[in-house]
């Protein structure tokens, strides 16, 4: 369907094309996962037929962990970046 368009810069996976209920073409895809301690951090997205994206982050934590403070700065850090990059990239 839209074979030749490139990536989003930062997928590590893409799927196939489908489209929506309204009828809109799109493909899935992954971005590299960011762990901080216990936690992770996936960045999941939608390219359209256009090219645009639409992306979203998903917060993993399996059970209660305890951080330490320097593990929360990193976390925090981590989920500011990751959110960054989201909005830059679309």
């Amino acid at each position: 369907m839209f074979g030749d368009m490139r990536p989003p810069p930062d997928a590590v996976q893409t799927y196939a094309w489908q489209t929506d209920e309204d009828g809109v073409p799109f493909r899935q895809f992954d971005c590299a996962p960011t762990r901080v301690a216990h936690i992770m951090l996936y960045v999941t997205g939608r390219q359209f037929d256009d090219g645009g994206t639409q992306r979203r982050i998903t917060v993993i934590a399996d059970g209660f962990h305890t951080l330490t403070p320097e593990q929360t700065r990193q976390l925090a850090s981590a989920l500011s970046a990751t959110a960054d990059k989201a909005e830059a990239l679309g």
